[in-house]
């Protein structure tokens, strides 16, 4: 099966730094290492900081 233009698009992401801003104004400064099942976004080596 040949993966679709957004699953090569999250690829290249893959090992990237990442800032992610939650719901609740919370930052995340991290690496981006994949999407899971519940589309929630796991990072490696990550900081938080309260916006």
């Amino acid at each position: 099966m040949e993966d679709t233009p957004k699953i090569r698009q999250l690829r290249s992401y893959l090992n990237l730094k990442a800032r992610i801003t939650a719901s609740d104004e919370r930052l995340f400064f991290g690496t981006f290492m994949c999407i899971d099942k519940h589309k929630n976004i796991i990072l490696a080596q990550t900081e938080e900081f309260r916006g």
